[in-house]
């Protein structure tokens, strides 16, 4: 559930009395395809595109992305639980056990709010099949795979190898519901 803090940031705001719907931003997010792009230049996108929208820390299980109901009673949840990814944190979920941990919690969350019922959304910012990027790795470990090279980091220091971030994604688009996107703006 999310904090009830106020907010770092926000844009539209409903006001008391009003209905409206507010898309909570995890206060965490740096993720998506630019690494430089933070959350500060993400929630300028969400402004550029309209959304109505506040950061909050939200809770595990809740993606980087949840939706509220506002009414003159309170918020309450709807059922879309939403995790942005670019292909450098993808490998780095991979990387140090995230990406099976994040997928469980929502789940989990899913399951506990929503019966099952929620729609569990993966927005795969700058992650196109046959598109990834290669880590540049001086290392001769790294320069002798070039068939199948690290993403993300050098392979000696665990970091995985284009093979499996895409089976990964693979797996993903099989059992979630998967939207590309290319750009913040166009994941606003």
């Amino acid at each position: 559930e999310a904090r009830p803090a106020a907010p770092l940031m926000h844009s539209g705001r409903p006001g008391a009395g009003e209905a409206a719907v507010l898309l909570l931003v995890d206060d965490r997010e740096q993720g998506g395809a630019w690494r430089g792009a933070g959350l500060r230049e993400f929630c300028a996108a969400l402004g550029r595109s309209g959304a109505r929208y506040e950061t909050r820390r939200l809770g595990d299980g809740a993606g980087d992305f949840s939706f509220v109901a506002c009414s003159p009673g309170g918020q309450r949840p709807l059922p879309l639980l939403v995790e942005r990814k670019g292909v450098d944190d993808i490998a780095a979920s991979l990387k140090d056990g995230r990406w099976g941990k994040q997928q469980e919690a929502m789940a989990r969350r899913n399951e506990a709010l929503f019966g099952g019922g929620a729609t569990v959304r993966y927005i795969l910012e700058g992650v196109r099949a046959g598109r990834l990027t290669p880590f540049g790795c001086p290392c001769g470990r790294c320069a002798g795979r070039a068939a199948d090279p690290p993403v993300g980091g050098c392979s000696a220091k665990g970091w995985p190898s284009m093979r499996q971030v895409t089976e990964a994604v693979a797996a993903l688009e099989a059992t979630h519901d998967v939207v590309h996107t290319r750009t913040p703006d166009e994941t606003a």
